[in-house]
Formats: structure tokens, sequence, C-alpha cells
């Protein structure tokens, strides 16, 4: 897999589409589709409905959707175009009192969100490859458009969506920190993995950070907020306190939440600890298994809750 992955890395890399579109993904393929709309608009009937016209960051209330379709004036048909976001419950609520058509235009698989119709790129890509294109300029660009969706379409197939925790950080996300997709990789994988772990850890607030496959939960105790953490191969358990308490490792050692004769492998250390605004993260952390599921993890989450309630 890795050898297809790199030859498909190598074609975007050398497709000048895909580099004018690593500036502001989301933005580019917004535009683009926009005006693909507005110069083929009975191609894209099929797909999308019947339109006569095209309009770009269409506001409704407090928000902008990305593309607006209109007939005779109304707007029939909303889209949003995501590539490295997800289409959100609180996001799509923005847009519940139009009576237009909903559409989400996704590049990975996405939870589906109710009232909105989802369209993978591919149904994009199809459309485009049926054009009759003559040998204008405009046709080469929309070529080497269609080309840069296809390369994006078989990277993201070749994703193993099994949820085990290595599958979020693992080499596939190294391959597509290389077109900076593994953030947006990361956001669609971590989501579908923590909405397992919610659902198997009753209803305490567990978080995760896309950017870095960060799962964490904790607690305030007698203003130190203490808890745990998953990021990288690291199982951590932390406490965030203020800059200026100085007493607060000997009283972590001593209500048992972190152990004085534990070490950080390879780094020797009692603790790692790293400074923001005003206040100091401490943490103690061990290896983790990155076959972990979402039950496994909530297991883990349950095990370190106990231990917490006791502190």
């Amino acid at each position: 897999m890795d050898n297809k992955i790199r030859a498909t890395v190598d074609s975007l890399k050398g497709n000048p589409i895909f580099v004018l579109s690593e500036s502001s993904k989301e933005l580019y393929h917004s535009n683009f589709l926009a005006w693909l709309l507005g110069r083929f608009p009975k191609d894209f009937c099929s797909l999308f409905g019947d339109f006569d016209a095209v309009s770009r960051e269409k506001k409704f209330g407090r928000k902008s959707v990305d593309i607006a379709l209109h007939k005779k004036l109304s707007t029939v048909a909303v889209i949003e175009v995501k590539i490295k976001d997800i289409l959100t419950d609180s996001q799509a609520a923005l847009y519940e009192n139009t009576t237009a058509i909903k559409h989400h235009v996704s590049l990975f698989p996405s939870p589906s969100v109710a009232g909105w119709r989802q369209i993978n790129f591919k149904q994009i890509a199809n459309i485009l490859e049926k054009l009759h294109l003559d040998q204008s300029p405009e046709s080469s660009v929309i070529k080497l458009y269609v080309r840069m969706l296809n390369d994006l379409l078989s990277i993201v197939s070749q994703a193993d969506n099994t949820l085990h925790y290595k599958n979020m950080i693992g080499s596939y996300s190294k391959w597509l920190e290389d077109i900076r997709l593994s953030e947006a990789w990361k956001r669609h994988f971590g989501t579908k993995f923590l909405s397992q772990v919610k659902c198997n850890f009753e209803n305490r607030k567990v978080s995760i950070n896309n950017k870095s496959a960060t799962i964490t939960f904790g607690t305030l105790q007698k203003g130190i907020r203490l808890g745990v953490q998953i990021e990288g191969k690291q199982l951590r358990r932390f406490a965030e306190h203020s800059m200026s308490d100085m007493t607060i490792l000997p009283r972590l050692v001593q209500c048992g939440w972190f152990d004085a004769s534990w070490r950080s492998p390879k780094r020797k250390l009692e603790y790692c600890t790293y400074k923001a605004d005003q206040y100091v993260f401490k943490y103690q952390w061990k290896p983790m298994e990155l076959t972990w599921t979402p039950t496994e993890v909530s297991e883990y989450l349950a095990q370190e809750w106990e231990v917490l309630a006791n502190v």
C-alpha cells in the first residue's frame, strides 16, 4: 500500500492545480466548484437540481453558506464544502430555517447530518469526466482538477477505517502530512473513534484535539485540574495548575496521582512539563497499546476515573 500511496502523493505534488489548492483547501475547492456550476449548470442539475444562478458566501443569519444555487431569484439549494473539516450538527443547525435543499460535499466519508444530502467529490469528478471539452486553456485546467480529485480519492480509499487507535496516528497519517491532509484525517477518524468512546463512557466529558489526536478528560480538584490524556503513543496522567503554586509535586505524590518512584521511559524523569500563559502542565506517561479499540480506551479511562475519584 505504501508504494501506491507514494506514487499518488508524487502525482499530486506534480499537479499545479493541487499546489495552488494547498494554501486554502476548502476556499479553493468552494471557489472552483462555484465556477464549475456557473460554467456547466445543465451538467450538474442531475446532482444539485435545477438552477440558473450561483453565488458564493450566501448569508443565512449569522452564518454564510459556501455556495448558494438560485432559480428565478429564489435560493433553491445551498452547498457546504468540507475538505479538512466535518459538518457538525451545531453548524448544520444554523441553516435549519432555510427551505433550500442542503448539500454537503466532502472528501473524506463523514457522519450523516439530518436534513443534509451528502455528496462525495467522486460524483463531481464523474460529471467532469463526461464533459465534452475542447483544447482551450480552461479545458486543460479542468482536466488537471479531475486528475487531482481522482488522486485524492485514491488516497482516501486506501485508509484503514478499522477503529484501532493506531490508524489515527500511523503510517497512513504520516503520508498525509506530506500533502497537508493529516489533520483532516485525524479529525474524520478521530470523530468516529471518539463518538464510540463517549458511548461507552457514559456522560462524562471526553474531548479530542483533532490536530494532535489527543483524547482528554479531567476534573477540577481544589483549583487543580487533574486528568488523563492519550496522545500519540503515550498514556498520561496530568495536572494543570497555577504557575505560582510551588507545592504541587509533593501534593500530587502524596495523594497518589503521581508515583514518586515512577520514571518516564527513556527520559528518566519523574514527570514532563510545559508552561502556557499563567499555568503549568505536568504529566507522567507510559507507552500505550496502539491496537486499542474505543471499548479498550473506554475501559482504561474508566479505571483512571476510579483512581481520580479517590484522590
